[in-house]
């Protein structure tokens, strides 16, 4: 008898032997983006990706941070910052143009209240998702982050991406076939390159563990609110099947089916 062991937050529902990957979304057959729009983003986040490595490097030679005030005060890393700046904002229109597409989203006036305390400060959002990962109870910032994301919802089958550093124990537990309820938030990025940024970023900061992508469709009727900047953030609790395992590089693929 095979034991599957999930990480704290992961609690598995069921496992079956044969599966029809038709039936979970574009991802069975296409190997890229969800649309045109997203497509367009690969283009524009490679574009970003080599104008900030860049920068970074130069700063890196001055003996620079990213601080506000010191590329202020440098004529070069200024006009470097503007220039990596303004490709950002462009991927963001595009962003916003795919979530108006695939969601539909009811701002109330609380919104931003509650997008802000949810993305600006980014350290106590990852210690919320830890704790309910663990089995962490409801908090007010569980709460306000439950509120936000019920504003939002998929109207149709919708493909994204999530990067993430994951035990190897857990990426081979996770077989097509294998459906898992993630108690935390999750997310996601509408480009492929965003989600691989953040999971290097995350590694860079001393996360340990194996890089993989998640290619997620997510069902209709999900709850899922933009956040801006490409950033697409999914209700708790959701349901994830596996339905496809790859590699690419030193990457994991793994498509997932998302539903409520």
């Amino acid at each position: 008898m095979n034991v599957i062991k999930f990480a704290p937050g992961l609690i598995p529902v069921f496992k079956h032997g044969t599966h029809d990957q038709k039936t979970h979304g574009s991802w069975a057959t296409d190997g890229n983006s969800f649309d045109a729009v997203g497509a367009e983003g690969e283009v524009l986040m490679a574009e970003w990706r080599k104008k900030y490595r860049a920068l970074d490097k130069y700063l890196d030679s001055k003996g620079m941070t990213h601080a506000w005030k010191q590329i202020e005060a440098d004529p070069t890393a200024k006009k470097m910052r503007a220039e990596v700046d303004a490709v950002w904002e462009e991927q963001r229109a595009l962003s916003n143009k795919f979530y108006e597409e695939h969601f539909s989203q009811n701002e109330t006036e609380d919104f931003d209240r509650l997008r802000n305390k949810y993305v600006v400060a980014d350290t106590p959002t990852l210690k919320m998702n830890k704790q309910l990962r663990e089995g962490g109870g409801l908090t007010q910032r569980v709460k306000d982050a439950d509120a936000m994301c019920a504003m939002g919802v998929v109207k149709e089958r919708v493909g994204v991406y999530r990067g993430a550093i994951l035990p190897q124990e857990m990426v081979d537990s996770l077989k097509v076939g294998t459906s898992f309820v993630d108690k935390g938030f999750q997310s996601v990025d509408v480009s492929k390159s965003s989600a691989e940024f953040y999971a290097e970023s995350r590694k860079s900061d001393g996360a340990d563990g194996t890089g993989v992508i998640f290619r997620m469709t997510l069902n209709k009727g999900l709850n899922a609110v933009n956040v801006d900047y490409g950033e697409i953030a999914v209700q708790r609790n959701a349901t994830m099947t596996v339905t496809k395992k790859s590699k690419s590089g030193d990457w994991t693929i793994i498509d997932v089916g998302v539903s409520k």
